[in-house]
């Protein structure tokens, strides 16, 4: 299983994480109603971090992938040598919405006589990837995926494939997106969360519908044969994503589900007994007892002892890049890191895992599965 199978060692790692604990966010005025709570980033980002020519020119999303890939490049620097064959993949579910609703107000408000350049500038989806690879002189390959929520995992299967086949000597993958208040509009208009009177009344545990959030998270890989140090390092093995059938009921067809986890552990040379912990992308305990309980449950049976989950997206809401949060929880844990407070946790935690399994199916149609371990 080396790196012509698609398996590299993840050397850095860098995060813009929101806050646990919910806040309001307000919805646009026009709209006439009243806020919504989410997991949130600071309002000021990147002060002190990126330079002030730079950070006043950024939209709230490419600020958050700034801050992650310089996290995660000051964990591990790359050489200059490296920086020429370095590839960027970034996703992102939305890219720089923010920047592109600016840029389009201003210029209906202003009946197109003065138009924002810069703004015009940023609203381009791979704005990010590429002030990220100006900035920290990436010259390899760039790509951005903005497939909703497999944006992520689609970065990291593309960061694989060049690593496997050569292209790249190292890759930064990224997953980012921002909340914006108009997406939030429309998450309240679609039913996917509600307005808030306070942040505690909507994110007490009887509240069922999941909180929307934001943040970035950034990871440097390479192929595990060109590793400097192969035992001390997380490996990224495999990532999978395809499309997801429903039952009547609309919730995941449970067979279907467990047969997906267990032809892509058994093509990665394991068996249920070797998972330690699953990762599940259940926004609400509510989606969990329905979408990934019975699944887990039948995962456990198969190894014939409790298997652990965490809902991680309790701590960071719902968006499309999410996942790549999750994947630095995991790296974290991999590494001997603590586990979050008041992270919620069904089964039982490892004392050390060695095996972790990222497994998300989503409302939108797709589903996805990624493993690490040590």
């Amino acid at each position: 299983m080396g790196p012509d199978r698609g398996q590299a060692a993840i050397l850095g790692m860098g995060l813009a994480q929101p806050s646990p604990e919910a806040s309001l966010l307000p919805l646009p005025g026009e709209v006439g109603l009243g806020p919504v709570s989410a997991h949130l980033c600071p309002a000021v980002l990147g002060k002190g971090i990126i330079p002030a020519a730079v950070l006043r020119k950024l939209g709230r999303a490419q600020k958050l992938a700034l801050m992650a890939a310089h996290e995660a490049l000051q964990t591990y620097p790359l050489p200059s040598s490296d920086q020429e064959q370095a590839a960027l993949c970034l996703g992102t579910g939305f890219g720089e919405l923010g920047e592109t609703l600016l840029f389009l107000t201003n210029l209906i408000r202003r009946r197109e006589q003065e138009p924002m350049p810069t703004r015009f500038t940023n609203a381009v989806h791979n704005s990010l990837a590429s002030q990220v690879a100006i900035l920290f002189s990436l010259k390899g390959e760039n790509h951005t995926f903005t497939q909703g929520p497999v944006s992520f995992e689609l970065a990291l299967w593309q960061a694989l494939r060049l690593l496997a086949a050569g292209r790249a000597r190292r890759v930064l993958v990224l997953g980012v997106d921002d909340l914006q208040p108009f997406l939030a509009y429309a998450g309240v208009r679609f039913g996917f969360w509600q307005v808030a009177e306070t942040p505690d009344s909507r994110a007490s545990a009887d509240f069922e519908e999941p909180l929307p959030g934001e943040g970035a998270a950034a990871f440097v890989l390479v192929g595990e044969s060109e590793c400097p140090e192969p035992a001390g390092h997380p490996l990224l093995k495999s990532v999978r994503m395809q499309p997801v059938t429903f039952g009547q009921d609309q919730t995941p067809d449970r067979q279907g589900e467990l047969a997906f986890l267990l032809r892509f552990l058994n093509d990665n040379g394991l068996a249920p007994g070797d998972l330690d912990l699953v990762l599940p992308g259940a926004a609400s305990w509510n989606q969990f007892h329905a979408w990934y309980l019975p699944v887990l449950e039948d995962l456990s049976r198969s190894r014939g002892r409790p298997l652990g989950a965490a809902l991680y997206k309790q701590q960071c809401g719902e968006f499309c890049t999410a996942s790549a949060l999750g994947l630095a929880l995991a790296v974290g844990l991999l590494k001997g890191g603590d586990w979050p407070p008041g992270m919620p946790l069904w089964g039982e935690l490892p004392a050390r895992p060695k095996h972790i399994l990222l497994y998300q199916t989503s409302p939108l149609g797709f589903q996805s599965a990624c493993l690490v371990g040590i």
